[in-house]
């Protein structure tokens, strides 16, 4: 079970790694509403065809494609949040965008263990990941609503130059700007944050429900959700209270620094 757990859970990641530079390249040509509200459409429709799913081909298939791949959420956030907030509250709008983001995919294990089998066992009912699952959708069809109702898109770019983005003009043209500072630095931070992410959201839960004989804490569903339903507080009061304030006063690299160092000593 432990190693089908680990599977699905890599699974959207995974999917999701080489397919960032697509959803970027989406919200510049049908602007960023557009690309969310897409993005959220598959959302809804992975949670809600995920309960249905007997195999593991099928379950893995779901998560990395329309969870995973479909998921354009972590490339839009940036440029949406400059959109809306400007140069001057850009961070407060992160924060706040962060911090619910990072404090509902906490609390969706704490959901999921929750309402698990909430319809009966598997005997009675064949599909016991139904109830987390509409709700997954809920919030995912929420989602589309509010972008394609509430969010406006920025006055439109001059078009590219046709010459550069086709062929191998596209490798060089993402090459150079991957390479041009200080993306290499942002992208290695990038890429630690998101491992951390991974451990704690992912890794942790599959940690605390696992047999106390092969080195997990055993605890039930029920505990599973009350220890995850605590950490969205600390996450939604420092993200979306504290951490703007923090890199106003200190600047980037003391909180990135600070952070990460806490981040390695957990």
């Amino acid at each position: 079970a432990g190693n089908v757990a680990g599977l699905l859970a890599a699974a959207m990641p995974l999917a999701r790694a080489p397919t960032c530079f697509f959803w970027g390249t989406l919200a510049d040509r049908i602007g960023s509403r557009r690309a969310l509200t897409i993005s959220m459409i598959s959302v809804t429709v992975g949670n809600v065809l995920f309960p249905f799913c007997t195999t593991l081909a099928l379950a893995a298939a779901c998560r990395g494609i329309l969870l995973g791949i479909g998921n354009g959420f972590i490339t839009l956030m940036g440029p949406m949040a400059r959109e809306i907030g400007g140069e001057k509250r850009q961070l407060q709008v992160l924060g706040f965008t962060f911090g619910g983001g990072t404090a509902m995919s906490v609390l969706a294990p704490a959901i999921a263990a929750y309402t698990y089998g909430a319809l009966g066992t598997v005997e009675e009912f064949p599909y016991p990941a139904l109830v987390p699952g509409l709700i997954g959708g809920a919030f995912g069809a929420l989602t589309a609503i509010l972008s394609a109702c509430l969010l406006s898109d920025p006055p439109p770019t001059p078009p590219p130059d046709p010459s550069a983005t086709v062929g191998r003009a596209v490798v060089r043209s993402t090459c150079a700007a991957l390479s041009s500072s200080p993306l290499p630095m942002v992208t290695l931070l990038r890429s630690s944050i998101g491992g951390l992410l991974f451990l704690c959201m992912e890794c942790f839960p599959l940690f605390a429900i696992g047999e106390a004989a092969r080195g997990g804490m055993g605890l039930t569903q029920q505990q599973l959700g009350l220890a995850l339903s605590i950490a969205p507080i600390g996450v939604v009061l420092w993200t979306s209270f504290l951490q703007a304030k923090w890199i106003n006063w200190f600047g980037y690299r003391h909180a990135v620094v600070v952070t990460g160092l806490g981040g390695a000593v957990v």
